[in-house]
């Protein structure tokens, strides 16, 4: 099993989780407790956490989900980031994997 502490940066563990899936995208990142993402600017877009994954097709897919984001800017690196309060189990969409991506 793949730990998100192992891998250099997460987005290397969400790019094998797209692959070994087999999900269409552009775009993942991975947070294995599904509460912290950089802010998706490529579409299809996907991401997951240890249990499962939300995809998003388009920007207004992931605009419709806005208001449950919590938008934050990393001064130091100029990156958009956000936090999901509620976690990405939360969000309309989520699907549940089997194989869960953390198992992977």
């Amino acid at each position: 099993m793949l730990d998100c502490r192992e891998m250099e940066k997460g987005k290397f563990l969400a790019e094998h989780f797209r692959s070994q899936i087999g999900i269409d995208a552009r775009k993942a990142y991975c947070d294995r407790k599904g509460l912290w993402y950089h802010v998706l600017q490529e579409f299809p877009g996907v991401y997951f956490d240890y249990a499962g994954c939300v995809l998003f097709a388009s920007r207004a897919e992931f605009d419709a989900c806005r208001h449950l984001f919590k938008f934050l800017e990393d001064g130091a690196r100029g990156e958009k980031t956000l936090q999901i309060p509620g976690g990405l189990a939360s969000l309309p969409g989520y699907r549940r994997l089997t194989p869960s991506p953390g198992s992977l």
